[in-house]
């Protein structure tokens, strides 16, 4: 007669699917930081050994950059359909800023780890292959194309694209000083929804959209 012994650490019942490994990698750096998450400690997260993470991923560096893309990717994907739609300049920003916070909503790390690339002064942004810096710089054209059309007061276009990301982020990413503050769980639909519809008349405030 058989008897079936404990699986060993490292050992997992089924295949770790490649998408697995960068749910838990975008996890650990959203919580760690790059510097902070080391490829034990994602492993040990993921339940596999070090090596077999490795087998995946070459380097920490491109663990990080496939996780981090993964997220800017996607987001830029929502942006641009809605600023590429019909519309008005004012139009297609409001779909834009709406289909941010709706991902932010439906995706409880992103913001996060976002901010954790902020927070780490760009430092890993060589190894997440300029990913965050491009979608910052496709932001100051949005609003260079806004002030050349005299929609938006001039003003500069690189701080104002740093200051609207902060509003955008802040709140998905410190979703506990969030959730107290509002007395709400900052991912429950209606509540992103409510969000969704004040950050786009906070940002027309602060683009000074009549």
């Amino acid at each position: 007669m058989t008897t079936d012994l404990p699986r060993r650490p490292g050992r997992p019942a089924r295949p770790v699917t490649r998408e697995h490994l960068l749910k838990v990698a975008r996890e650990a750096f959203s919580q760690l930081g790059y510097a902070g998450a080391s490829m034990g400690d994602i492993a040990g997260r993921a339940g596999i050994r070090k090596s077999s993470l490795f087998h995946h991923f070459a380097t920490k560096d491109d663990l990080y950059r496939e996780a981090l893309s993964t997220v800017v990717a996607d987001l830029g994907v929502f942006v641009g359909q809605a600023l590429q739609g019909d519309g008005t300049f004012v139009e297609r920003l409001d779909r834009s800023i709406l289909a941010t916070q709706h991902y932010f909503g439906a995706h409880p790390v992103a913001a996060r780890l976002l901010m954790r690339e902020f927070v780490d002064g760009g430092a890993a942004i060589t190894a997440a292959g300029d990913a965050v810096a491009a979608v910052l710089e496709t932001s100051v054209a949005m609003f260079e194309q806004g002030m050349n059309e005299g929609i938006l007061p001039r003003t500069d276009a690189r701080h104002l694209a740093m200051t609207v990301a902060a509003v955008q982020i802040q709140f998905y990413a410190t979703p506990e000083v969030s959730a107290r503050l509002v007395g709400a769980d900052v991912f429950a639909p209606d509540v992103v929804e409510q969000r969704s519809q004040i950050v786009v008349e906070h940002l027309h405030r602060l683009l000074g959209i009549k």
